[in-house]
């Protein structure tokens, strides 16, 4: 079985991007990282898992617990997150999932 990983652009008006870039500015944080806690707290508050995407190879124990740094891979974990994803999930509650995502990012 093939694995694939789809990743979604979001576009998002100027007043928002503006808003986000100055909360980045003062959290010392990029603007992925916050949408992405807004969405994880978003639904949490909804009663629905999410869960922080796999840890990067180098930064597990096994690997040497982050002796080397590859800012690319560590920014790209910081801004990933994992929706809910399986076989039993009906039609209800993906679509509960998306008007989640959908207000949260004001699409």
């Amino acid at each position: 079985m093939q694995n694939t990983t789809t990743r979604a652009t979001i576009y998002l008006d100027s007043a928002m991007h503006k808003a986000l870039r100055l909360k980045a500015a003062e959290t010392h944080r990029s603007i992925s990282e916050i949408v992405s806690d807004a969405v994880r707290e978003a639904l949490r508050a909804e009663n629905i898992e999410s869960g922080i995407h796999y840890k990067p190879n180098h930064l597990l124990s096994f690997y040497g617990g982050g002796n080397i740094k590859l800012p690319v891979a560590e920014e790209l974990y910081a801004q990933m997150l994992t929706l809910p994803l399986h076989f039993e999930l009906t039609d209800a509650e993906q679509h509960r999932v998306v008007a989640v995502v959908r207000k949260v990012l004001g699409v």
